[in-house]
């Protein structure tokens, strides 16, 4: 929103000195307009007024205009803006319906908003509730009116009735949401599929809408049940219009206003024939004048500003800008949200696409810009290098502040490395506390499938035949009694190369790989997968399984990635696969201290455990929702995540603890060390089982007929 706070300036007393925003040919907004000084008469004719602008937003009709796509265009040079509120500063001597200090809008026909100070014509101004605050004055023009005549004028609807909409999170949408609950209609939307949807769900529920699905459910007609309605707002087109009007009652009429995806509006023709729809078009422009010369025009404004002031309808979102600022603006209005994170996806991410990334996935990813750019805290810096063909990754490593880094460190590839195939697959990210980087590859044809754990700083260098050479700056050092992170990892290239003594059917077997890898991932159910926790860093195995919700339950020897996520309990966090479009994974982590289930300390209360057991089931129902899987994942993934996904089961299928872990231990069979589920949670599972209720009768054996908490013995050894 573009707001002004000036004064007027009069020059030799015969003119008002003021400034505009002011495009002379069509093209991009950015560089089109200009912001100009401009004389105004200082006298003004009977009939004129002079205001003085205080706030306008910027509207998509706003952009189409200045590039010349719009239905109507103004003669050139313009002044832009067809939106705002504005006070009246001067009146002439026959002016009749306004005064000094009232608030007004402009006429439809009319545009100038952007700008500090205008006149025009008395008929051209529509008075408002001077009460009204700016916030909601300056967006009362366009959407609210849209809104409400689209629901009073196409379709007899009363309280009760169903209003069916997609672009239901538009501007327009809300207004629908909001002007629908206040009549007593309900609202089905449909909103396109994000990383975000679960949070857009709420707000939108917050708003009053009463069914909010994304397209994919939309066309998904067995799970989706649709009511019959009479009204169908489109802003979309394209097959989205399709169902909209496939759902109308008979009679019923389908009112298109926008064309997001830019596709022709369509219909079901058996629809047109047999049921007798409408498909109506509706821009609100026309219709203003026809409401206005009736009176009724101004008792929507009247009524729509009474909501507002109420609460009824809440004020939109919006960012202020001053006129000087209206590049910004116009970049703001108009820039993709959707911002790729992956590395090798793009040779460089400005500062603000960076800052945006950051505020969304707080204290855990930091993404670094080129080496060209030059970035606020809290990004980081890393030494200057080859930018045309190496990717710097490092650990640890100091901000502008001064403070260190503590979390994963991305190098975006440069634009020569980005197309290269074996950059697309790499990552590099740190992950431990000894400070450590791990290199990952989805390529399962190379022995980079195993992580390697290396020294804190690292350079890779993609040479001419695009394979992959590692220089260890310094000798690894890590606080185990076991081998060294290169000598587990010489073990696993000796016993899975070719020529290995091993037979080639034992080293790809499941059991051969869990033996060394803690990448394998086993199904549980249609949804619900289990695995240690080092699967969750094989970004590319996640997405071939579909699974983009995790639950961790880490204990008090996590490390600073895991800590994180456990203090931030839930979250989004981007995947760095090799996928064309950026997307992200949701993670919930719980804190399971290992010393209680090694002691069989009874120190976490039966309520905390059942509430993570319900939590991680509450989970899976949201991913069942969006249609995605779930990953559940311990330290090892023997003991604590198949607990957790026995929980599960016993209370999807209420059957008792014996029954569920036997299900797990079965579906996990080929691990090795094999499934091992503790004393410790043996006993909370019973305690979830009395929670829930399940008979403990309901099991595959008599209990007294297998050893204690039917843990076989094996499992000991």
């Amino acid at each position: 929103m573009l707001k002004s706070c000036s004064t007027i300036r009069s020059v030799l007393s015969r003119s008002i000195s003021t400034r505009q925003l002011i495009y002379e040919t069509h093209g991009a907004p950015e560089k089109m307009i200009k912001l100009k000084r401009v004389e105004l008469p200082d006298k003004l004719e009977s009939e004129q007024v002079l205001v003085e602008w205080k706030a306008s937003p910027i509207n998509p009709a706003d952009i189409n205009h200045v590039q010349g796509v719009y239905a109507d265009k103004p003669n050139l040079p313009a002044n832009a803006g067809m939106e705002g509120v504005a006070r009246v500063a001067k009146v002439g001597s026959a002016v009749k319906s306004l005064k000094e200090g009232d608030q007004v809008i402009i006429d439809y026909h009319v545009i100038g908003s952007w700008a500090e100070h205008g006149i025009y014509s008395e008929k051209d101004l529509i008075p408002i509730d001077n009460g009204l605050p700016l916030e909601y004055a300056a967006f009362l023009k366009v959407n609210p009116p849209s809104a409400y005549f689209m629901l009073k004028e196409f379709a007899n609807l009363k309280p009760g009735d169903w209003v069916l909409q997609n672009c239901a999170n538009s501007a327009v949408g809300k207004q629908v949401i909001q002007i629908s609950r206040i009549l007593g209609f309900k609202t089905f939307n449909v909103v396109r599929n994000r990383e975000n949807i679960e949070g857009l769900v709420r707000e939108m529920k917050g708003l009053g809408a009463d069914e909010v699905i994304t397209e994919e459910e939309m066309f998904d007609r067995k799970k989706t049940k649709l009511p019959r309605v009479k009204l169908a707002l489109n802003g979309v087109g394209g097959k989205s219009s399709v169902f909209l009007a496939s759902a109308l009652k008979p009679g019923g009429c389908m009112v298109t206003y926008g064309g997001m995806s830019k596709q022709t509006t369509q219909s079901p023709t058996a629809s047109l024939i047999f049921n007798d729809i409408s498909l109506r078009g509706f821009w609100l422009k026309p219709w203003s004048h026809q409401k206005k010369a009736g009176g009724e025009l101004q008792k929507v404004f009247n009524k729509l500003s009474g909501w507002m002031k109420s609460g009824e309808i809440v004020k939109p979102d919006f960012v202020e800008r001053s006129l000087e600022e209206h590049v910004e603006a116009l970049a703001e209005a108009q820039i993709n949200q959707t911002i790729r994170a992956r590395a090798g996806s793009t040779p460089g991410l400005d500062s603000r696409q960076i800052h945006s990334l950051i505020n969304r996935n707080n204290a855990f990813t930091r993404i670094l810009c080129k080496d060209s750019d030059t970035v606020d805290s809290p990004i980081p810096t890393l030494p200057s290098t080859r930018s045309s063909s190496v990717i710097s990754i490092i650990s640890s490593a100091s901000f502008v502040d001064g403070s260190q880094s503590s979390g994963r460190l991305i190098k975006v590839a440069p634009a020569k490395v980005r197309h290269s195939k074996s950059a697309s697959r790499w990552q590099g990210l740190c992950h431990s506390v000894q400070d450590t980087v791990s290199l990952l590859s989805d390529d399962s044809s190379s022995l980079s499938d195993t992580p390697r754990t290396i020294t804190s700083a690292s350079n890779i260098e993609f040479t001419d035949d695009d394979s992959l050479s590692l220089e260890t700056l310094s000798p690894t050092s890590l606080n185990s009694p076991t081998d060294s992170p290169d000598e587990v990892f010489e073990k696993v290239k000796s016993a899975i190369a070719s020529g290995s003594s091993t037979p080639p059917a034992l080293r790809s077997s499941l059991p051969f790989r869990s033996l060394y890898l803690d990448e394998v991932v086993w199904q549980i159910d249609d949804v619900v997968f289990a695995s240690a926790i080092d699967a969750v860093n094989n970004n590319s195995l996640m997405c071939r399984l579909n699974i983009e919700f995790i639950c961790e339950i880490a204990d008090e020897n996590a490390d600073h990635v895991q800590e994180t996520r456990r203090q931030n309990r839930g979250f989004d966090c981007p995947c760095f696969c090799s996928r064309a479009s950026s997307h992200f994974r949701y993670y919930l982590s719980y804190s399971l201290p290992e010393t209680e289930q090694r002691c069989m300390q009874l120190s976490t209360e039966d309520t905390k455990l059942n509430e993570m057991f319900e939590g991680f089931i509450d989970l899976v129902h949201r991913a069942q929702k969006a249609r995605k899987n779930v990953l559940v994942c311990s330290t090892r993934g023997r003991n604590r995540a198949p607990a957790f996904a026995s929980a599960y089961l016993m209370k999807k299928e209420l059957i008792s603890r014996q029954t569920a872990v036997a299900k797990v231990r079965t579906a996990m069979n080929t691990m090795r060390p094999p499934v091992n589920i503790s004393d410790f949670m043996q006993r909370k599972l019973m305690r979830f089982q009395q929670h829930i209720g399940v008979d403990p009768s309901n099991a595959y054996d008599p209990a007294h007929t297998l050893p204690l908490f039917q843990v076989k013995r094996s499992a000991w050894t």
